[in-house]
């Protein structure tokens, strides 16, 4: 991908938004990674203590509220919009969350 975006024509305040094929919730996700071999869970936190946590590891408490709010907001599938863009710029579909994982699987420690 980003060798396409650094050797392609420049498009001077072009913006691309890459997605894969589909959405995913964070469970969706979750539930991917632990078929790669490590069990893991989405635990779905209140703006509030999700904010509270990133703060105190740390985060800013403005940057931690924005954070979990967004955070909160991608977990609709509803919230996104999928694209065209990685097909256009590589001439190849997006892969899928479960290709991804696959081919990334020693990287979720399996």
């Amino acid at each position: 991908m980003a060798a396409a975006l650094l050797t392609g024509p420049v498009r001077p305040g072009a913006i691309h938004t890459l997605t894969g094929p589909r959405s995913y919730t964070h469970e969706e996700i979750a539930a991917a990674i632990s078929a790669a071999g490590r069990p893991v869970a989405y635990v779905d936190l209140p703006v509030p203590e999700m904010t509270a946590r990133l703060a105190a590891q740390g985060m800013p408490e403005v940057a931690a509220h924005a954070l979990a709010v967004m955070m909160r907001d991608m977990g609709s599938t509803d919230w996104w919009s999928l694209t065209t863009a990685v097909h256009d710029l590589t001439g190849r579909p997006p892969r899928t969350l479960a290709a991804f994982v696959a081919e990334h699987a020693t990287a979720f420690g399996a």
